[in-house]
């Protein structure tokens, strides 16, 4: 999973209006590392994430499907990656949370 993360990522975040100009791929587009991924709920009852932790942001993706063109159907939202977390948590009812350095688990809020 630790090659897969940043390659999902990493194509299901490209735009070609990313891409430097003059250019139809996002080959040359850089991202942030990938420190952690996980699938998960949000809250106890939620609808299924991938999440996404990087050195500065939480990247939340919900996928739909897959478009016609190959690319997918998702919608995305970014967050600031909060002081002190070291990484994702996966709780034995399926609920993803943020570990931080003092031993504490930060919850995520569903997107709006």
């Amino acid at each position: 999973m630790q090659m897969a993360g940043p390659v999902l990522y990493r194509w299901s975040t490209c735009r070609i209006g990313d891409s430097p100009p003059g250019t139809q791929t996002c080959e040359d587009f850089e991202f942030s590392p990938v420190e952690a991924l996980a699938a998960g709920r949000l809250s106890a009852n939620g609808r299924q994430y991938l999440i996404a932790l990087t050195t500065s942001a939480i990247t939340i993706f919900r996928f739909k499907g897959i478009r016609s063109n190959g690319m997918f159907d998702k919608e995305s939202w970014i967050r600031g990656r909060p002081p002190g977390v070291l990484g994702l948590v996966l709780s034995e009812s399926g609920v993803v949370g943020l570990q931080t350095s003092d031993g504490h688990v930060l919850s995520l809020t569903e997107p709006s």
